[in-house]
């Protein structure tokens, strides 16, 4: 019998309230029964794949444009948005 092998998945968040800091955490649980271990990381970090922030908050909004110009791959988090393909709006679950 092989050893299964898993996937490395390194996140930062920026700005997340409770609320949606503990769904990130229950999203990145989940992601363990499709073998991918996500460590969460706090923004800035120099090498993290995925960036989730909520730019309703000044720390999140800056966090979310430094990796976007980084070429790091953003999820937004926001009450109002522009475009729903940009983000996840307040509230959304895993």
């Amino acid at each position: 019998m092989t050893t299964p092998r898993f996937l490395q998945a390194r996140i930062a968040s920026a700005g997340l309230d409770l609320l949606h800091m503990t769904r990130l955490k229950v999203a990145c649980s989940l992601l363990m029964a499709e073998r991918v271990s996500a460590d969460l990381l706090t923004w800035p970090d120099s090498d993290v794949r995925l960036l989730i922030a909520n730019v309703d908050d000044a720390h999140g909004h800056a966090a979310a444009a430094e990796g976007r110009d980084a070429g790091i791959a953003v999820v937004r988090i926001a009450r109002q948005l522009d475009d729903d393909r940009d983000g996840l709006r307040h509230g959304a679950t895993v």
